[in-house]
């Protein structure tokens, strides 16, 4: 409630409250001690403010200073996550969730806290709930559902939707600088890329790229094999099988009487 411009009543001046209430006739009274540094924050910032307070601050009409840029690593969260591992990604908005609890529940740090522990039994009523939603919502720029500490009880539920709705594209297994790092030294050499990469892929793989038809192809197309040397007929497929259905022997006994064919001692 003080973050929301509402500060807590002394006793005192509660009770006192209370007795001014009861001599007065109007029928509705909200006695409330107001805190408006919250609201004069947004204030200057340019921010929305609430509009019991809009004629209670003033915005400030100095002009902000310019922040100059110190670094150049990613500030939102969205970048954040684009530069991260995707295997880390789910711990990152798991630790941004437990922090926006910590504070919707008043606590120092989220320490004490786990990602699967229930919300509700911690204490989360539904003013609560609002505003773990609305600290989430600008933390992470999404339109998140107004049931959402209900429909995902935990931290860890929580920050999986919120990695879900996000969509980030999964990060490449290895960039094609790491990915050669132990390709021959040579680059000229082709048979020596070629059988390096052979090395590295399997018949499979090659299947579904649709690099295997291509090689079949190029093989065809080439000189006759030299004697002795296997030949590729055309694949054939019994009647009513798909493509698809190929064991993965039949797709390595055709790469290997490929590469016979085309000179490699597969010993």
């Amino acid at each position: 409630m003080r973050r929301q411009g509402i500060a807590p009543l002394p006793f005192a001046q509660g009770l006192a409250l209370l007795d001014a209430v009861l001599a007065r006739p109007a029928g509705n009274f909200v006695p409330a001690r107001l805190d408006l540094r919250e609201a004069q924050h947004a204030a200057d910032a340019g921010e929305e403010v609430p509009a019991l307070f809009r004629a209670l601050v003033r915005r400030n009409t100095r002009p902000a200073r310019a922040r100059t840029s110190v670094t150049s690593a990613p500030t939102g969260l969205r970048d954040r996550l684009l530069a991260a591992p995707a295997e880390e990604r789910i711990e990152l908005v798991t630790q941004l969730v437990l922090r926006e609890v910590a504070a919707v529940l008043g606590l120092d740090s989220a320490d004490s806290l786990a990602p699967d522990q229930v919300l509700k039994h911690l204490g989360l009523d539904s003013l609560m709930a609002v505003e773990l939603r609305r600290g989430l919502s600008a933390a992470t720029e999404l339109s998140l559902p107004a049931t959402l500490a209900f429909d995902y009880p935990t931290p860890e539920e929580i920050a999986k939707l919120i990695l879900t709705r996000l969509d980030l594209p999964t990060t490449p297994e290895a960039t094609p600088a790491s990915a050669a790092s132990d390709a021959p030294g040579d680059a000229t050499d082709s048979e020596a890329l070629l059988g390096w990469a052979l090395e590295r892929l399997s018949a499979d793989q090659l299947r579904r790229s649709g690099l295997l038809d291509r090689l079949v192809e190029l093989a065809r197309e080439s000189a006759p094999a030299p004697e002795g040397t296997a030949t590729v007929p055309a694949p054939a497929e019994p009647a009513g099988t798909l493509d698809d259905e190929r064991s993965v022997d039949d797709i390595n006994a055709e790469l290997n009487a490929l590469l016979e064919a085309s000179g490699f001692d597969l010993d």
